[in-house]
């Protein structure tokens, strides 16, 4: 979704960095499952 990304973009650093490693969690569960 490109206005989640444009979001992502305006919040402060370490929310962007908790949400990339929320993304890469849900990633790798999705793999290993």
């Amino acid at each position: 979704v490109a206005t989640g990304k444009n979001s992502l973009k305006v919040k402060l650093p370490q929310e962007i960095f908790a949400s990339m490693s929320l993304n890469i969690g849900d990633e790798v569960w999705l793999i290993l499952g």
